[in-house]
């Protein structure tokens, strides 16, 4: 196994800093040449392969480094957060790259990232840490359906859960303001134990369309419109708390209204432990 990483050479060209590490090897001439120019071919800087690093773009230069490793043909890729130093349209642009490029050379990569969204979506699994710790390992569905502990459900989401302290009570979960919510599943048989309630903001709906929906009476305080969607922040006797919307179901701050929790999709987490009950 070998981890190698790459700073481009500002005097070298594309091709020779490619080919660099190659030649410290000891490799034939020819062998450099097949190597340098089917990796430029896959990341698409063939045009590029005598220019320098000054002459192209920031995702140009991340391809370049990126084809480095692959000439090295490393047994392990090692990035350590690539795409943080680029703007969000490129940024956007080089995670669909990298993953292409994971899909088609199938080289093992490590990915280091404080992004939940690069990690969501260019991850076949994932590791969240906290302090060092690892929190859990899982694939990204999994880490979003099935949350190991409150960490890992306010890490993973866009925007974050939504968190309620509570209690057990009849079958279900009590909230301040006496908001009762029956939750559609095996619960500890702990009556009175102190818990915190997780829902997420795409499970708050503002028209009732799920059978295990319960009611919820609100204030909205803020709505933020993102084009089609909206992200509303409402207020109720439990606590304030976020949810996505459609533009046109109208939202407006102030405006007074049930909210409906699917209650199918929520979650329990131990109060002290803060795991998933």
């Amino acid at each position: 196994m070998v981890f190698q990483s790459y700073a481009l050479y500002p005097h070298m060209d594309v091709y020779r800093n490619m080919a660099f590490s190659l030649q410290l090897r000891g490799l034939p001439k020819k062998e450099i040449d097949r190597r340098v120019h089917e990796v430029a071919e896959i990341l698409g800087l063939t045009p590029e392969i005598k220019r320098k690093p000054r002459q192209l773009s920031g995702g140009q230069r991340q391809r370049v480094a990126v084809g480095a490793a692959l000439c090295r043909q490393a047994g392990v890729l090692l990035f350590d957060e690539p795409l943080s130093n680029l703007d969000a349209k490129l940024r956007v642009h080089m995670r669909t790259e990298l993953k292409r490029l994971h899909q088609r050379v199938r080289t093992t990569s490590v990915y280091v990232t404080h992004d939940q969204v690069e990690a969501m979506t260019m991850g076949d699994r994932i590791v969240i840490m906290n302090g060092g710790k690892i929190m859990q390992v899982a694939t990204p569905l999994e880490a979003y359906d099935k949350p190991a502990n409150r960490f890992v459900a306010g890490f993973i989401g866009t925007p974050p859960m939504n968190f309620f302290e509570g209690e057990l009570r009849d079958g279900g979960v009590r909230l301040a303001g006496d908001i009762r919510l029956p939750l559609p599943r095996p619960l500890p048989s702990e009556p009175g134990k102190k818990v915190i309630f997780g829902i997420r903001p795409e499970h708050i709906a503002v028209k009732n369309g799920k059978p295990e929906a319960a009611a919820v009476p609100s204030v909205i305080e803020v709505v933020e419109p993102l084009g089609h969607d909206v992200v509303a922040t409402a207020r109720c006797a439990a606590g304030t708390f976020q949810l996505n919307a459609e533009i046109h179901e109208k939202l407006k701050a102030q405006q007074q209204i049930d909210l409906w929790f699917d209650l199918s999709r929520a979650y329990l987490f131990d109060k002290e432990s803060e795991c998933a009950l």
